[in-house]
């Protein structure tokens, strides 16, 4: 090829070439991708806090109840004027051989057979002899300053009410010659002033409660003429102030306990 020949053959391709790779660089700059992306140098907006447990109503902890349980409501106590009253429809005042309870007016110091210290609270009752029917009421365990009570010679049945374990300053317990049931309660055992214990002349029944042997003031103990059964209960033995005991006309059975030797004052 001569050279004027070669030159003009160079001349064309490249005119050919131009427009080629100008048409090229024109649909690349137009393509979505060769676009630049820019780029955000400000700072990323904080992200919404999620709510804390302790913001959350039903995560806000639960008040702590550090004191103690409410106690329960306490039957109100009866006062001793009401508990004679509870006494004496009980055990059929009305038929009563001697009376004049329930007059609101008197003191109970003036009720026949109460006595009462200066505050007016019963000390005595002594209702021996008076045609006493019925039931003796648990109540009488709630009269705090009682020291005796004298029921002999009535006609009262049912049970020892265990109540009278209650009475603290108790001295003397008189029930003889009733008609008094059942057995005889272990808790008369908690009477640690208890000098005198009368129940004979009753149908009691069932053993002996050993814990009469804790009564160490007791000077008299009679449960003679009953149904009662089982062994003498050695704890008897304890009883050093022991003065009188009687315990004939029962079904006890056993040996006499040895320890009952050791009561000096036994008549």
């Amino acid at each position: 090829m001569k050279p004027h020949q070669l030159l003009t053959t160079s001349i064309l391709t490249i005119a050919l070439l131009v427009p080629l790779m100008v048409t090229l660089t024109s649909c690349l700059s137009d393509s979505p991708s060769a676009q630049p992306t820019a780029t955000n140098h400000s700072s990323p907006e904080p992200a919404t806090p999620t709510p804390s447990l302790s913001d959350s109503p039903s995560a806000k902890p639960t008040a702590t109840n550090d004191s103690s349980p409410e106690p329960a409501t306490p039957t109100p106590s009866l006062s001793d004027r009401e508990i004679l009253e509870i006494l004496y429809d009980a055990t059929g005042g009305p038929h009563w051989t001697h009376t004049g309870w329930l007059d609101d007016r008197l003191p109970l110091s003036y009720w026949y057979g109460i006595s009462t210290n200066p505050q007016g609270r019963v000390t005595h009752i002594q209702l021996s002899n008076n045609n006493l029917t019925g039931t003796i009421p648990p109540e009488l365990g709630n009269l705090s300053e009682l020291q005796s009570i004298s029921l002999n010679y009535n006609q009262l049945t049912g049970p020892v009410p265990p109540e009278l374990g209650n009475l603290s300053q108790l001295r003397g317990l008189y029930l003889l010659s009733n008609q008094l049931t059942g057995p005889i309660p272990p808790e008369l055992g908690n009477l640690s002033q208890l000098g005198t214990l009368s129940l004979q002349r009753n149908q009691l029944t069932g053993p002996i409660p050993p814990e009469l042997g804790n009564l160490s003031l007791l000077t008299g103990l009679s449960l003679d003429n009953n149904q009662l059964t089982g062994p003498i209960p050695p704890t008897f033995g304890k009883l050093s102030q022991l003065v009188q005991l009687s315990l004939q006309s029962n079904q006890l059975t056993g040996p006499i306990p040895p320890a009952l030797g050791n009561l000096s004052n036994l008549v």
